[in-house]
């Protein structure tokens, strides 16, 4: 995203977790709320490139294709692995807003990546700003740069692992306020054995 770009949609994202889901929280900076792209329907946002939306991208086992936990500026919620819609709509996702933003709140049981808490995740967070009317397509506005491999991986197309980074769990309650939530640690420069 250029500069100027990157000041006028400013993102801001956070992770929790507790001992039985991952929280993820988006605050997403919108000169123009009337003009917010938020009209799919809750698990038919298959156009969710048409849409003002955050989302992450969760690789529950190395290797494998990443699930896609999208919500768009309502709240209404698109799964997918790969490219392929995923079926499990067990997460949740609340939105609203405010004055010059919008905001969502994913929570996604750790039973819908078929993992436990405390081991490491690879993953990615993103934000999609459709420009139709400009003709530009979206803009997309990532933790991780995307460079797509340039050959297809199979059913995976041309996702590259190298767009994940990582999620380290910590016990510390001083990076959040009391209950037993926990913090997370993202590194993008964390290497496997």
């Amino acid at each position: 995203m250029a500069a100027a770009e990157e000041v006028r949609w400013r993102t801001t994202w956070k992770a929790g977790y507790t001992r039985d889901a991952l929280y993820f929280g988006f605050c997403c900076q919108e000169p123009d709320l009337a003009g917010v792209r938020d009209d799919a329907v809750d698990q038919r946002m298959s156009h969710f490139w048409n849409q003002d939306c955050v989302g992450v991208a969760l690789e529950p086992r190395r290797m494998w294709p990443a699930i896609g936990f999208l919500a768009n500026a309502r709240g209404s919620r698109w799964s997918m692995v790969g490219y392929q819609p995923h079926s499990d709509y067990r997460w949740q996702a609340a939105a609203q807003r405010e004055a010059g933003c919008w905001s969502v709140v994913l929570r996604i049981p750790f039973v819908c990546l078929g993992r436990k808490p405390g081991e490491p995740l690879r993953f990615n967070v993103s934000r999609i700003i459709p420009q139709p009317q400009k003709g530009k397509g979206e803009i997309v506005h990532r933790w991780v740069a995307c460079q797509p491999l340039p050959q297809s991986r199979l059913i995976f197309d041309a996702d590259n692992p190298a767009d994940l980074g990582w999620l380290t769990f910590v016990a510390n309650p001083s990076l959040l306020n009391g209950g037993d939530r926990k913090g997370i640690r993202c590194n993008k420069n964390m290497k496997s054995k």
